[in-house]
């Protein structure tokens, strides 16, 4: 059975924390747990769990929220915060800890692979059929054209590079809502709606784990 359990500005350990989801097995709660984008970083995220252990607390998940990555919508760690991140991977594991990264549908202007997914026409387009760009609290940014094939295999390669690691999961964030903005937002296959699009923005990082064997 699965419970969703999210204690907003709770603080434990020192730390400012939500319990993002719970899992109740066999009369167990195990916490998903993660620290805000400006305290994160790996030697703090390894602390954190370990404190919880130390506890007596289990942990079924570290969620490496925003900021993980070098720009948002780019797959790479940024080893300024994650040093050595198959290093921290392999220590959650041994903890019986699962990992989670922080993804959404949009690359921003400022990732290092935006222009590439631009030139190709991967973005989802406005009535006037131009690759629409959108504002948002990250920054500025395009919407995956999950109809367009090329653009999702695309976007599978650049998951592949942390699946390598190990990396258990994705913690969906909400940039589908943006695609309103558009107006009439149109992919390769035609009008995309707000449901449309917001089905394969989970869709695809569920499949791109199956085919990992996540």
């Amino acid at each position: 059975m699965i419970v969703v359990v999210v204690l907003r500005d709770a603080d434990t350990f020192g730390y400012r924390i939500t319990l993002m989801t719970s899992c109740v097995n066999n009369g167990f709660l195990t916490a998903w747990v993660w620290l805000s984008s400006d305290r994160a970083n790996q030697s703090s995220m390894m602390q954190y769990a370990q404190d919880y252990l130390d506890h007596g607390i289990q942990v079924g998940a570290v969620d490496l929220d925003m900021g993980w990555s070098t720009a948002n919508g780019d797959f790479n760690f940024d080893t300024t915060k994650y040093p050595n991140a198959t290093e921290m991977v392999e220590f959650f594991h041994s903890k019986g800890i699962r990992v989670i990264l922080w993804v959404t549908s949009a690359v921003d202007t400022d990732s290092p692979n935006f222009q590439e997914a631009y030139d190709n026409g991967y973005f989802i387009r406005d009535i006037f059929g131009k690759q629409s760009l959108f504002k948002w609290w990250h920054g500025t940014g395009g919407l995956l054209d999950y109809t367009n094939e090329e653009a999702v295999q695309w976007w599978h390669g650049q998951i592949d590079q942390v699946l390598s690691l190990g990396i258990d999961g994705w913690k969906c964030d909400g940039t589908d809502v943006f695609i309103v903005k558009l107006v009439v937002p149109i992919g390769k296959g035609g009008v995309v709606t707000r449901k449309e699009y917001s089905m394969p923005t989970m869709g695809t990082s569920l499949t791109t784990l199956v085919q990992a064997g996540g």
